[in-house]
C-alpha cells in the first residue's frame, strides 16, 4: 500500500515505517465517523425490565409439529439442546427497538438461514417476525447470536449456547456436562456500553453465562465422576481458562470430536472469540477448586478483585455424609422419633441423592432396639424416621 514519507497519516495511524501507531481514541473518531459515534453510545431501550434469571444458558422449551421442533424466540436468548437430525423451526419475533438477525454459529444450515443481514436476508425490523428452519447438524457444541450491529447487540447479551446431541446416544456419557459462555461487558454509572478492543471501550466486567463472580454458578461433583466443560467464546477478547487441581483433556474443538490419539492434556486453554472447546477430566481430589481466566485482570469487577470470569469449580465429595445424633443418658421414653436434616456438600450447597443411613449405638442401652429410615424430600432435605423400643416393652 502507499506509504507516507513524513508524518503519520491521521486516518490510518501509519508512519513512514509502515507500523501502526497507537489506536485512535474514541473522541478523535466521533467527528468524522457518525457510525463509530453511535457504536460508543449507551445501550438503552424502552421499558427495559431487569434480568431475573439466576443461572444463564437454561434450556428453551419447544413444541412438536409433525416431527419438527418448533421454538418461539422473542429476542431473548437461552440455551437450546437438540438431537442431531431433528428438523428445527425457530420463529423469531423482534420486540426490540432496532433490527436484528440470528446467526447459527457453526451449525450447518442452508445459505438462506445463515442470518447475515444484507447478504442472506433482510434484517428483522422491530415488530416483525421471521422463521428460520433447518436440520440440526452436526452433533456438538455451537451457539447462536445476533449478526446485526454485533459490537452492540452481542455485547448486550443477544447470544446463547446451541447444543446438538448425537443421534446415537454416547456409549459413555460424562457424569456432569456443563456449558460455559465467556464474555465481557462495559458498564459506567449503571449504564451498559458496547465492550470492544478499542481505546476507551475496553470492558470492566467479565462473565461466565452472563454472571460475574461471585454470582457465577458452582459446579458440584463427586470424587471419581467424569466432567465435561463446554467453553464458548462469544465476546471480543481471548480468555485462557485455567482449572486448579486437576488436568483435563481437549476432546472436541468447534463442535467436532478429536481422535483419542490427538487429544492434548492441559490445565489452561485459550478460548478465542467464536471458538468452542469441550474438555473433560475426572475429579480426583475433594475440595473447592477454582476455574478462572488467567488474564488476571479478567478476574476483577470494575477493577476490583475478586470478580469477573472466575467460578468455584467442582467440589467433589469423597464420602457420603455421616451424621451422628447422640442422646446421653438414654431417652427417658421409648417410641417414635422424627426430624428433618438438611445435608450439604463441602461448599454448603444442598446435596441431593445422598445415602443417609439410620443406625444406633446400643452399647449403653441394654435391651434397646431401633428401626429407622431416611426419606429424601428434595433440595437436600431428608426426613429421618426412627422407632426405639426396649425388649419386654
Amino acid at each position: 500500500m502507499p506509504m507516507n514519507s513524513g508524518q503519520p497519516d491521521n486516518n490510518t495511524g501509519m508512519g513512514n515505517t509502515g507500523m501502526m501507531n497507537a489506536t485512535a481514541t474514541p473522541g478523535s473518531m466521533i467527528p468524522d465517523s457518525p457510525g463509530a459515534a453511535y457504536m460508543m453510545e449507551p445501550i438503552t431501550g424502552i421499558n427495559v425490565q431487569p434480568a431475573n434469571e439466576t443461572i444463564g444458558g437454561q434450556p428453551l422449551a419447544y413444541t412438536d409439529d409433525n416431527g419438527v421442533n418448533v421454538f418461539e424466540l422473542t429476542a431473548r436468548m437461552v440455551q437450546w439442546t437438540l438431537t442431531e437430525g431433528n428438523q428445527v423451526r425457530i420463529i423469531v419475533k423482534n420486540e426490540l427497538a432496532e433490527p436484528i438477525t440470528i446467526h447459527w454459529h457453526g451449525v450447518e444450515v442452508p445459505n438462506s438461514m445463515d442470518g447475515v443481514p444484507g447478504v442472506t436476508q433482510d434484517p428483522i425490523q422491530p415488530g416483525e417476525t421471521f422463521t428460520y428452519e433447518f436440520t440440526a447438524k452436526p452433533a456438538g457444541t455451537f451457539m447462536y447470536h445476533s449478526h446485526y450491529e454485533g459490537d452492540r447487540q452481542v455485547s448486550a447479551g443477544l447470544y446463547a449456547p446451541f447444543i446438538i446431541d448425537p443421534k446415537t446416544p454416547e456409549a459413555n456419557p460424562p457424569d456432569v456436562d456443563v456449558t460455559l459462555m465467556l464474555s465481557e461487558w462495559l458498564m459506567r454509572d449503571g449504564v451498559t456500553y458496547a465492550a470492544m478492543p478499542m481505546g476507551g471501550m475496553e470492558p470492566n466486567y467479565f462473565t461466565i453465562n452472563g454472571k460475574s463472580f461471585p454470582s457465577t454458578q458452582t459446579i458440584n461433583v463427586k470424587v471419581g465422576q467424569r466432567v465435561r466443560m463446554r467453553f464458548i467464546g462469544i465476546g471480543q477478547f481471548i480468555h485462557p481458562m485455567h482449572l486448579h487441581g486437576v488436568p483435563f483433556k481437549i476432546v472436541a474443538t468447534d463442535g467436532h470430536l478429536i481422535p483419542d490419539a490427538a487429544q492434548l492434556t492441559k490445565d489452561t486453554i485459550s478460548v478465542a472469540p467464536g471458538e468452542r472447546y469441550d474438555v473433560e477430566f475426572v475429579a480426583t481430589e475433594p475440595g473447592q477448586w477454582m476455574l478462572h481466566c488467567h488474564i488476571l485482570h479478567h478476574t476483577t469487577n470494575d477493577n476490583v478483585e475478586p470478580g469477573g470470569s472466575a467460578a468455584p469449580e467442582p467440589a467433589p465429595v469423597s464420602t457420603e455424609p455421616s451424621i451422628t445424633l447422640q442422646t446421653n443418658p438414654a431417652p427417658a421414653m421409648m417410641g417414635d422419633l422424627e426430624l428433618v436434616l438438611t445435608v450439604k456438600d463441602a461448599v454448603g450447597n444442598p446435596l441431593t441423592g445422598a445415602t443417609v443411613m439410620v443406625t444406633a449405638d446400643h452399647t449403653d442401652m441394654t435391651g434397646m432396639s431401633m428401626t429407622g429410615q431416611a426419606i429424601e424430600q428434595g433440595e437436600g432435605r431428608y426426613a429421618i424416621q426412627a422407632n426405639f423400643s426396649m425388649s419386654g416393652n
